[in-house]
């Protein structure tokens, strides 16, 4: 099976005419790259080397370093079966529990991001992800068939919210927080997508595999925008550093900045000073509240979702303790019912939508034209959309809405 790359160095990239390697058969992309890993060790080469071919010819995601390391140490062992062995319990299950863990973490997370976690190709990520049930809607992770348990959390807690909007309406106290990837080269529409992918498969030089990696290369940088807002309008937004992700110790420093902007935009919404802090943080009193609830006594009612970074205890300290506002409740993998997320990141995309930048500045003077054209109906139409979908949610019992 060695036939298939010469004997000299100058062609160690394997011939195109005996790749076997297709999107569609994954079993095929494996057996294939473990011949080519058995043919250069037996070459003596390291295992960064023969990564480093494989993606030069396959992609930057080809291969992870740690598989062709597993494989390596398999050989040193004298095994050379190129087949799976075989595990008990399910196949990659452990695997399965780990991606599942992450996007519990972070359902914003790409199978770019999830491979360099757990060692896999971004194509190995993905047969897990259909394994495990997930689709993605709007960058956004969630079950393609959520289980009961799922279900009824949703329905319960958009029941919850519901009823207590038709009895104290409360959506003109809420602040919104949110938090979306943007890619320094957008993708275009579907049928373009499908144009290009041709192309790629047509081409079989070598200099149009090296300008394909270069475009996938641009199209994976993003930066992280982080953005504040309520039923008047624009609060706070935040463009983070290249690849940057968010911990609990960056988000809690922002929401210091979003107090200090609520607090000048919005005071009708802190309406009593506080002199028990630096932050002469403003709470009011609801004199129907009893002393034994323990609950927030701010007027602002915080809204955002689960992801590892808002529900870490440094936040919630923050936000229940130090600030004194009330975190609005919000089922996991919930996009359909997170008002960022169903209403102004939608419309951000669109505005990226073909649009392609170099530098970090750049992307921040769209931001900000974006921002600065959107009317207070925009803000407006967005949150008031809330109880129509919480509404929808129910009758659907917990089902997601398009």
């Amino acid at each position: 099976m060695e036939s298939y790359a010469a004997d000299n160095d100058n062609n160690d990239n394997v011939n195109n005419e005996t790749s076997t390697v297709t999107d569609k058969n994954g079993m095929a992309n494996k057996i294939h790259f473990r011949h080519i890993m058995l043919y250069y060790f037996r070459k003596g080469k390291r295992v960064g080397e023969t990564k480093n071919k494989i993606c030069s010819v396959y992609g930057d995601d080809a291969i992870a370093q740690r598989t062709v390391g597993r494989w390596f140490n398999r050989f040193k062992e004298g095994k050379f079966n190129l087949e799976d062995e075989e595990r008990s319990g399910r196949p990659g299950s452990a695997d399965d529990e780990k991606i599942k863990a992450l996007l519990y973490e972070n359902p914003r997370f790409s199978t770019r991001e999830l491979g360099l976690f757990l060692g896999l190709s971004r194509s190995t990520v993905h047969e897990h992800l259909v394994k495990c049930g997930f689709t993605n809607r709007n960058d956004y992770w969630v079950p393609k068939n959520p289980n009961k348990t799922c279900l009824n959390e949703r329905l319960e807690i958009c029941q919850e919210l519901l009823k207590r909007h038709k009895t104290e309406p409360f959506l003109h106290r809420v602040i919104v927080g949110g938090e979306k990837w943007i890619l320094f080269n957008e993708q275009v529409k579907s049928k373009k997508k499908k144009s290009l992918k041709r192309q790629r498969q047509n081409s079989d030089s070598q200099n149009d595999q090296q300008q394909q990696q270069k475009i996938q290369r641009c199209k994976d940088q993003k930066a992280l925008l982080s953005v504040w807002w309520d039923i008047k309008g624009l609060i706070y937004w935040e463009l983070m550093e290249y690849q940057q992700q968010l911990t609990p110790e960056h988000y809690c420093s922002q929401l210091d900045i979003v107090r200090y902007h609520v607090q000048n935009k919005r005071p009708e919404l802190l309406s009593s000073l506080n002199n028990n802090n630096n932050y002469n943080y403003i709470h009011h009193h609801h004199h129907h509240q009893q002393q034994q609830q323990q609950q927030p006594i701010s007027n602002v009612i915080y809204h955002h979702d689960n992801v590892r970074a808002h529900k870490s205890e440094m936040t919630r300290e923050k936000l229940l303790k130090h600030f004194e506002w009330e975190i609005l409740t919000h089922p996991p993998f919930s996009p359909d019912i997170s008002p960022s997320d169903f209403h102004l990141f939608r419309s951000l995309k669109s505005s990226f939508s073909g649009k392609h930048f170099h530098k970090l500045e750049h992307i921040s003077e769209h931001l900000q034209k974006f921002f600065n054209e959107q009317p207070e109906k925009f803000w407006h139409d967005g949150l008031t959309q809330l109880p129509e979908r919480w509404d929808k949610v129910i009758k659907r019992n917990g089902a997601y809405l398009k």
